[in-house]
């Protein structure tokens, strides 16, 4: 297996070569890819966006509690931070969509127009076309290669779970988009040291800080990344430029890098974080002066004192529900099922008089899905082996967000959680597939094309049951071949 050509200076140099590396440049053949791959599927999940015309799954907390918003009542759901129902409660006002509370008009039993529907749904779809370009940007960030990039875009806009999450309000997409802009920074802060890369890193995992608390993981995971930079790069600089000029500079440097990462990790974070409950805040009532620039307030659920409060307020009671939860739940599954889809989501299923069946059903696609731990370990392998750093920040961020689900303390988990590690195994595999075609050898080119043929061919088979499309009842027996587990 021969080396593909990278970007001169190579991922896999000295560490204090670090320091010649330049962010490829972005022309206009990278916007008409990328914009091309995102317009694309922004056409394809358009059509029947509006369709069920209810709230399915997780919708009936993140919708109705964007609804809520809008009508000025107290919130249904709180058990998650506001960014991403506070972009959907947007969008509902963008197209023109008011709610009435004496109407009970978010009640699971309302049967909502199609263009209601469709305002919930629409900045998950705006956001999935977002993290198809923000993966090309990375992905052509980290190997400098438009074709990695390419098809690490399109193993992404392939997959089940991705589509039907860029389809439905939920959470998760924007909790994608987030991370994947904080990896973007954080490696182009390694690679360059330039400190503004960091205020990327920073403002990526704010923004995803305050829509899920799963990103914490990702917190954790970049602070493990920038320890390894700092200790195998930086110290190792410091070390060689004092000497050469004769002078101690370890110590001022280590002061600014840990005010840098203490902006960047910790203070842009937490003001994020806090400023995402300015509307809680404001719902409270009276004078709005008072209301944001007093800690306690006049008391109840809308102060700062309740909001933040982690001994006591809702933060606390965020952690409690989500450590104590003990629902059980008939798709819940445990973390290591979900890389070979042992029990797949459906997110909604009906049949109607006649027989025929919708359904929307959050499965990946199997040809990503059952490769990804392979791909992620083997790019972690030849991180270590040749010292590539984009393959090690690749490996730490897909199998690092899987497998801190074997610690969380919440037991009720779904498949779809594992989506969050799905680009970076669609880096890992684009790179793969590459890295074999560069060897130049028939028959392994000949199985990368079969492999890109059978991720598309999975793709239009299993559509009906990601959009809701009406089948038949023995076109949907075709696709539930592993039994009761998929059904």
């Amino acid at each position: 297996m021969s080396d593909i050509p990278l970007p001169a200076p190579a991922d896999g140099v000295e560490p204090s070569a670090s320091r010649a590396w330049s962010p490829p440049r972005f022309g206009q053949i990278d916007l008409l890819i990328a914009g091309g791959i995102a317009l694309a599927f922004y056409l394809f999940a358009l059509w029947r966006l509006g369709s069920p015309q209810e709230q399915i799954f997780d919708e009936i907390y993140h919708a109705r509690t964007a609804m809520e918003y809008i009508a000025g009542v107290d919130l249904h759901e709180w058990t998650h931070p506001p960014l991403a129902k506070l972009l959907i409660a947007l969008s509902m006002l963008a197209w023109n969509v008011r709610f009435n509370p004496r109407d009970g008009f978010w009640t699971d039993k309302a049967q909502y127009p199609y263009n209601v529907a469709m305002a919930w749904r629409f900045p998950s779809l705006l956001f999935g076309c977002a993290t198809l370009v923000m993966l090309y940007v990375l992905t052509r960030t980290l190997f400098g290669r438009r074709d990695i990039a390419t098809t690490a875009t399109c193993l992404l806009a392939l997959d089940g779970a991705f589509f039907v999450q860029s389809r439905v309000a939920m959470t998760n997409i924007y909790t994608v988009f987030f991370v994947l802009l904080s990896a973007y920074g954080t490696y182009r802060f390694i690679r360059s040291n330039k400190k503004r890369n960091l205020l990327i890193t920073g403002l990526g995992i704010a923004l995803a800080l305050a829509t899920r608390w799963s990103t914490l993981y990702v917190w954790g995971l970049t602070g493990l990344a920038l320890l390894w930079h700092l200790t195998t790069t930086l110290i190792p600089d410091w070390a060689d430029e004092g000497e050469a000029r004769g002078v101690s500079v370890f110590l001022p440097r280590a002061a600014a890098w840990v005010g840098m990462v203490a902006l960047c990790l910790i203070i842009i974070p937490v003001l994020v974080y806090a400023a995402s409950y300015i509307p809680n805040v404001l719902a409270g009532g009276g004078d709005w002066r008072h209301r944001l620039f007093t800690w306690s307030g006049d008391g109840g659920n809308h102060t700062w004192k309740w909001l933040l409060g982690v001994r006591e307020g809702l933060q606390h009671d965020m952690w409690a529900y989500h450590a104590g939860i003990k629902d059980k739940h008939p798709y819940s599954s445990p973390w290591w099922s979900w890389p070979i889809m042992k029990r797949p989501v459906w997110y909604y299923y009906q049949k109607d008089s006649v027989g025929l069946i919708e359904g929307i059903w959050c499965i990946g696609n199997a040809l990503v899905w059952w490769a990804s731990i392979p791909a992620l370990v083997a790019a972690a392998y030849f991180a270590w082996r040749d010292r590539i750093a984009a393959l090690g920040l690749i490996a730490l961020m897909g199998l690092g967000q899987w497998l801190m689900w074997a610690i969380e303390p919440r037991s009720l988990v779904f498949m779809h959680y594992y989506f969050e590690s799905i680009p970076y195994a669609c880096i890992a595999l684009a790179y793969g597939g590459w890295r074999i075609w560069d060897a130049g050898l028939a028959w392994p080119r000949r199985a990368v094309l079969l492999y890109a043929v059978l991720v598309f061919a999975w793709f239009v088979f299993y559509y009906p049951l990601l959009s809701g499309y009406p089948i038949s009842e023995g076109y949907y027996q075709s696709h539930v071949w592993m039994g009761p587990a998929w059904t």
